[in-house]
């Protein structure tokens, strides 16, 4: 775990500390001032809190940089808040190394960072302006600087100058800064050069011993303002370095404080501005960077439900880590740091949605990454695939091992919010849209409109050729570039189309079952101990009143969760779904009872049947299987009917019917698009993955099921 995650209290600045020390001992006379600097610095080091200090290249630890305004997204200041202030100090991301050292506490709990330039203000919001008069906070400011000692601290400085000032003086206040690796104190700020001489001319002579200039505004340099005095509170300029100013949320009690944007979502980690101009937009560029695991945990809840049963969430956790190692830097050159916060790479919205669920799934998972080939796979996932993945090579171009086309039959999309969908379109919308998205050649209404679909999957589109009335074509090629041109009709390329009207098939899921190795589960071998499990069951579901295991080693275990597990020979499985209560007795349910070498089904007081384990481990076409009891489902439609998907470890026993149906446009002309799923339809398919987890399989198998040929391992082991 990072320096970012620890409570634990360390000792703060002895770097400064042995520093200051070492100059002492070197700078011979220094008498009263190197003792008051002395006893300055060790009481710093003695205070005991949070560590703000942390570096890559000393702790080991994966930090990731997260983009999350940049580009023409940028505003002249940014506001956050905190309950008790912040530690800020200079922060180092590079290619190699991500660093930050806590150098002093701005006690205000609200600030905004702006560019070092003469700002004008409209109800909270600054602006740059070149117009003296309008200016609220100017970019002009006097420094002063100790006539021969460059390492004095800025708790120093603010007390030595705060003293020089004139009693009475209100409007020149001290403003703690930071300057080329430097302390200082700044002094007032002013909108033009010619109103900071004159007051040089009216302060310099109340700092004996210091030497006092006149700062002008720097594009390297940021300020941090109180938004509701417009009182200054922090100057930083890295100057030609490669630091910025980053904001750690200060530590005060037992309860962790973050960093709250105005959008009210709460961080961890560093906050870091970095000034911009340019073409796009003048600003500052807001970075937050944390270490890995704070990092999946700010992804998990907003890519999936944090409600979601505790495989799905262990699964997506080991998923998000690995898409963040394999992507690292993805975006620094053009940026300066590795991913977005949106859904360009994983959506990263901070701590809000975190929950003990998330934070366990993380825990559990933590290091563990997805391998294939001897490298980190990039972990794709989209919400829904409606009944198969697609290969990447149809999707962006470039065939990967283990990004490759998967049925998925167990998928209940037909149950979820935009699982399946139908639009349309009229002849000339299309063509609007099309010319709109840079098709030029076409000049006209849409007349015919070819598909070519996937060559390992006839369910996705890969191609579409339109032609316009005038006999003009436009082709849009490959599955992602016709998903996002016509992305006002379409959810994924899974999909049909026609004019006038369409016919198009989807199944409805009614069950699914995991079961290891093939067959049906069976009970673990026991050294000298028992296995029970008894209950409820219906047609639908099994309720479970107990299930435990006695081993060897002691026992019993007891699930710890609401959904009842037991251990086999092939790993623990699940016996129930999340949805049912436990061991509830309905009018409509059957008792039974399971003791390892029988199921044994009761009515009432008296057995009525009871069947050795091994005669039912096969099925038919009209039965459904769920653990080891096998009975005749009364969902399921005439057409029902049981698809097997083998894969290494598990078989899934999916009970499903195939639905056909035909959709008329409102005119004869007018096109139709009816697809399924939603997202490009690489990787893991999200709702998929849940599907698996509440049928009982575990992370590492939906994972090794939707990746192909995976190894799944510690970042440790990782060369």
């Amino acid at each position: 775990m990072s320096n970012l995650k620890k409570t634990k209290k360390v000792k703060m600045n002895l770097t400064r500390l042995l520093c200051l020390i070492l100059a002492i001992v070197m700078i011979a006379g220094m008498g009263t001032l190197g003792l008051m600097l002395l006893i300055d610095s060790i009481s710093a080091a003695d205070y005991e809190g949070p560590n703000y200090t942390f570096s890559s290249e000393t702790d080991g630890d994966t930090y990731i940089a997260v983009g999350l305004m940049y580009g023409s997204g940028v505003t002249v200041g940014f506001e956050i808040k905190s309950p008790y202030g912040f530690m800020v100090g200079p922060t180092t991301i590079t290619e190699n190394v991500r660093a930050f050292n806590g150098l002093y506490h701005i006690e205000s709990n609200i600030a905004s960072v702006t560019l070092d330039y003469n700002l004008s203000k409209k109800a909270m919001t600054y602006s740059l302006t070149d117009q003296p008069e309008r200016t609220v906070i100017g970019a002009y400011h006097l420094e002063v600087a100790h006539n021969e000692y460059d390492f004095l601290s800025i708790e120093y400085l603010m007390d030595e100058i705060g003293r020089m000032l004139p009693a009475d003086e209100s409007v020149v206040y001290p403003i703690p800064s930071y300057i080329n690796g430097k302390a200082k104190v700044r002094l007032g700020h002013y909108p033009t050069k010619e109103e900071a001489n004159a007051a040089l001319e009216a302060y310099s002579s109340y700092f004996e011993g210091y030497t006092v200039t006149v700062v002008e505004p720097s594009r390297t340099g940021v300020s941090v303002v109180n938004p509701e005095t417009d009182v200054i509170l922090f100057e930083y300029d890295s100057g030609e370095s490669l630091d910025n100013l980053g904001f750690m949320a200060y530590q005060a009690d037992e309860f962790t404080s973050y960093i709250q944007t105005p959008a009210d979502n709460l961080y961890e980690g560093v906050m870091t501005f970095v000034p911009q101009y340019s073409d796009a937009a003048n600003g500052v560029k807001l970075i937050n960077l944390l270490d890995l695991e704070s990092y999946v945990e700010g992804v998990l809840p907003y890519e999936i439900s944090n409600s979601w049963s505790y495989e799905v969430l262990r699964t997506f956790a080991i998923t998000i880590r690995s898409y963040a190692i394999a992507n690292y830097c993805k975006w620094f050159k053009t940026y300066g740091f590795d991913m977005t916060a949106t859904t360009n790479d994983q959506v990263y919205r901070g701590r809000n949605r975190v929950t003990d669920a998330v934070v366990s799934a993380v825990e559990t998972t933590a290091g563990m990454i997805t391998v294939y080939d001897g490298k980190i796979i990039s972990a794709y996932y989209s919400s829904s695939m409606g009944g198969s993945t697609i290969g990447s090579q149809y999707v962006w171009g470039s065939a990967r091992g283990y990004l490759t086309t998967v049925y998925t039959p167990w998928e209940r999309y037909t149950e979820y919010n935009n699982g399946i969908w139908q639009s349309e379109v009229s002849p000339n919308e299309l063509y609007k849209t099309l010319r709109s998205k840079g098709y030029t050649d076409l000049t006209g209404p849409i007349e015919r409109i070819d598909v070519e679909t996937v060559e390992d999957n006839p369910d996705y589109v890969y191609s579409l050729t339109f032609t316009d009335v005038n006999g003009n074509t436009a082709k849009l090629k490959r599955s992602d570039t016709v998903r996002t041109v016509l992305s006002s009709y379409l959810k994924s390329a899974n999909f049909k189309v026609g004019q006038g009207s369409l016919e198009r098939t989807y199944d409805k899921v009614y069950s699914i079952e995991v079961v290891g190795e093939g067959g049906v589960v069976r009970p673990p071998e026991q050294d000298n101990e028992s296995y029970d499990i008894s209950g409820y069951y219906t047609d639908e579901k099994h309720l479970i009143a107990n299930a435990y295991v006695m081993t060897g080693d002691g026992g019993p275990y007891y699930s710890e969760y609401p959904i009842a597990y037991v251990l086999t020979s092939t790993g623990r499985k699940v016996m129930m779904n999340t949805n049912v209560v436990t061991g509830v007795e309905y009018d409509d349910t059957k008792p039974f009872e399971h003791n390892g070498d029988y199921i044994t089904i009761i009515d009432k007081e008296d057995i009525i049947d009871s069947t050795p384990v091994e005669e039912i481990s096969e099925t038919d076409e009209n039965t459904e299987t769920y653990s080891s009891i096998t009975y005749s489902s009364a969902r399921a439609g005439d057409g029902a009917r049981k698809v097997y998907s083998e894969f290494d470890n598990l078989t899934i026993i999916t009970t499903l019917e195939t639905v056909t149906e035909t959709i008329t446009a409102s005119s004869s002309e007018n096109f139709i698009f009816a697809g399924k799923g939603w997202g490009h339809g690489v990787g893991i398919s999200q709702y998929g993955a849940k599907d698996l987890a509440d049928a009982g399989a575990h992370a590492e198998d939906i994972i090794s099921i939707y990746f192909t040929d995976v190894e799944i391992i510690h970042i440790d082991d990782f060369n």
